[in-house]
């Protein structure tokens, strides 16, 4: 029971390597940058957040009240999906 195994050798090891020399520190001006860099983006993504929130609220506020959504609002796709009465009938 004490026999050793031989060591499993890949058939085709992976024909590309990565080598990294950087010792990766970064100075922290630059981080610094990067964070005030992101600020606009993170306000344009949180404006386009609450718009999209605030239309899909009023869209379903109007589909509870009228009993269908808002004409154009979302794709043409499930209203010709849409199931039948009879069947050679277009809806």
């Amino acid at each position: 029971m004490s026999e050793t195994l031989p060591a499993l050798e890949a058939p085709n090891p992976h024909p590309i390597q990565l080598v990294v020399t950087d010792d990766l520190g970064r100075n922290r001006l630059t981080v610094l940058l990067r964070l005030i860099l992101a600020i606009p983006h993170l306000v344009w993504i949180s404006l386009w957040s609450f718009a999209v929130g605030l239309a899909v609220l009023v869209a379903w506020v109007v589909a509870i009240f009228a009993g269908r959504t808002i004409d154009g609002a979302g794709s043409p796709a499930p209203r010709r999906s849409e199931i039948t009465t009879s069947p050679g009938q277009p809806r």
